[in-house]
């Protein structure tokens, strides 16, 4: 298994979670930050650890994640929960790594 790398802080970026949970209604949460095994968002909800969701990470410039997730926390204030990725494909774990590699060195501009 590849080494986790720490989180980064999406703040100043427009980064989005749209999220289903079973056959409800698609939901968007502003990101509070991302990592490559997971992201933390506001949910404004409180969702049970264990909840698998569908997801799209909407990363700005176009680029667009999408897989399945789980819940793998939920504040007790129920405005921030945190998923971890399950199911991503190659394509959007290679996208998710360049793109954390760029925020990280401040290569990432807003449109």
């Amino acid at each position: 298994m590849a080494p986790q790398r720490e989180r980064v802080s999406t703040d100043g970026h427009d980064v989005a979670l749209h999220y289903r949970i079973g056959g409800g209604p698609s939901k968007v949460a502003p990101v509070v930050n991302v990592g490559p095994g997971g992201v933390a968002a506001r949910l404004g909800e409180r969702v049970e650890p264990g909840t698998e969701v569908s997801l799209r990470l909407v990363l700005g410039e176009g680029k667009v994640i999408s897989g399945h997730g789980r819940v793998v926390w939920s504040s007790s204030d129920e405005s921030t929960g945190g998923l971890s990725f399950m199911g991503l494909d190659e394509y959007s774990r290679r996208l998710l790594q360049l793109w954390l590699s760029d925020l990280a060195q401040g290569n990432v501009r807003e449109p």
